[in-house]
């Protein structure tokens, strides 16, 4: 079934529904190890062949909030998706294979689907300058800035 993600209010970046949302506390699974088709071609069917435990999320806390320059939904889903399995090659490549140089935003990559949440010890006025948690495979819990999603995931 083919979800219709223009209706869903969440998804879409609406200033004038989600300026005035309060952040849900939501956490969401990392699609790299999530269900198949989810970056098909890119996902760990199995969790022994994951090279970096210790800095793998399994799930972390989601933005919320869209800014439609490092992210163009927000709670929507049940995993997050950074974006399609092509466009997350390319980034790879245009990066020479350093995931920790794919970054969000304009100084980036540009907008990824869905980001690491930022209001935890968020500057005033930036709800999204802050940190979100992040559960990794290993165990530990820490908080880490949506900036390190992708390499996170």
């Amino acid at each position: 079934m083919t979800r219709n993600y223009s209706e869903d209010q969440f998804y879409k970046a609406n200033g004038s529904t989600i300026r005035d949302y309060q952040p849900w506390y939501n956490y969401t699974t990392n699609a790299f190890l999530g269900p198949p088709g989810a970056l098909e071609g890119l996902r760990v069917s199995n969790l022994q062949n994951v090279k970096h435990p210790a800095t793998t999320f399994s799930f972390t806390e989601e933005s919320s909030y869209v800014d439609t320059a490092y992210n163009a939904s927000g709670l929507n889903d049940t995993y997050m998706v950074l974006q399609n399995t092509s466009t997350v090659e390319g980034w790879l490549r245009q990066n020479g294979g350093n995931e920790w140089a794919v970054r969000p935003g304009p100084d980036g990559v540009g907008p990824f689907w869905d980001t690491i949440a930022g209001f935890h010890h968020a500057p005033a006025g930036n709800k999204l300058g802050g940190r979100g948690n992040c559960a990794f495979l290993d165990g530990p819990v820490e908080s880490h800035p949506r900036s390190e999603t992708f390499p996170l995931a």
